[in-house]
């Protein structure tokens, strides 16, 4: 059994849990402990079902293993233990890239820690030289030191893993591929019927929602690079999960934005999704089971809108079972029931760097 940190955007740790959850039940996976931290899910399984998880599991940033943890109050010790760790099965391709982060601990100079990384790994090269293949890949090491405690990870997932690679065409402030996943569980578990973004931007709600249930092979993983891993292994454990049968619908006024998501959808050769040009204050008479839009806000494009009026507009001419929407985190909702609809849950982060927050409406019974 190996341990593996699961990492993931902060104050989506619940939802990720719970999407886990859904993917060791689906898959028939064995994990021997699973534990919630902030930033985070801790479990102890097998490595081949921890690489699988890059595959499967969307709201994550990425997936690292644990190599090892050790106390140290000193350059010298640090230099040793490191020196003693195998290498081999992590970093046989490539550049190796340190990450270093250091809190309450006596080794805090994170310039020297980088070094002396640098110096034992190149020890290490002299009688492990590096393969031929995959020469431009880069294995990212995760060096980190808390209160005297150094813990070593290797990271399996390479690229961040909103970085789905279907994804060529991309608009101006997109939210992150993983932050819309986590959303989308939040609105609704099992997305079933129908699903309208009347601001889609480039897709980005309309693509995750597709490939929520799919596994994502469009792109490659660190740990396809480590030594012994068979991918076509690792990719044969994926059960194929029962479609929902859900239609999407996306819409914008830029028609330019229109064409990238329809071009994104290319990518994944996915054809159930009608898109249009329109305003989203004009649309009328289509009634949808889910709407989620994230309006443009903050800083990177200025606010041009209403939020009250989008959302009085969107509740009364789309009649959704549910409504999400992200607003700044300073907007005020005069009043929680708006029409037959009431404001049912709301979730606080940061998108971009901007503080923000989901509301979700739902008709009242």
């Amino acid at each position: 059994m190996a341990k593996f940190f699961v990492v993931v955007p902060l104050r989506f740790e619940d939802l990720a849990l719970e999407e886990l959850k859904q993917k060791i039940q689906v898959h028939g996976l064995v994990i021997d402990s699973v534990l919630l931290q902030s930033g985070g899910i801790e479990i102890e399984t097998a490595e081949s079902t921890g690489f699988f998880l890059n595959y499967v599991l969307k709201i994550p940033t990425r997936i690292l293993l644990r190599m090892e943890s050790f106390k140290v109050k000193d350059f010298t010790k640090f230099e040793k233990k490191l020196s003693q760790i195998t290498w081999n099965n992590w970093c046989d391709y490539g550049q190796v890239v340190w990450k270093v982060e250091s809190h309450g601990s006596r080794l805090f100079h994170k310039k020297n820690i980088s070094k002396i990384c640098e110096r034992v790994f190149e020890k290490y090269r002299v009688g492990q030289p590096l393969k031929k293949q995959a020469l431009s890949h880069v294995q990212n090491i995760f060096i980190r030191l808390v209160d005297d405690i150094c813990q070593i990870s290797v990271d399996t997932s390479g690229e961040a893993l909103y970085k789905r690679g279907y994804k060529k065409f991309i608009s101006k402030a997109p939210i992150r591929e993983n932050i819309a996943a986590g959303l989308l569980w939040y609105l609704s578990e099992s997305l079933n019927g129908s699903l309208f973004d009347p601001m889609c931007g480039s897709g980005t709600f309309l693509l995750e929602a597709c490939q929520m249930h799919r596994p994502n092979f469009y792109r490659s993983y660190s740990f396809e690079f480590f030594r012994g891993v068979k991918k076509q292994r690792v990719q044969e454990m994926f059960q194929a999960e029962k479609e929902k049968g859900l239609k999407l619908f996306g819409a914008d006024i830029d028609s330019v934005q229109i064409q990238n998501t329809r071009n994104n959808f290319l990518n994944i050769e996915y054809d159930g999704v009608e898109l249009f040009s329109q305003d989203a204050f004009s649309i009328q008479g289509r009634n949808v089971d889910i709407v989620v839009v994230n309006p443009p806000y903050g800083e990177r494009i200025k606010p041009i809108i209403a939020f009250t009026k989008l959302i009085q507009t969107l509740l009364k001419e789309l009649n959704p079972h549910s409504l999400g929407i992200i607003v700044p985190k300073k907007y005020y909702l005069p009043n929680e029931k708006v029409g037959a609809y009431s404001l049912d849950k709301t979730l606080s982060f940061k998108n971009g760097g901007l503080a923000v927050k989901f509301l979700v409406f739902k008709i009242t019974d």
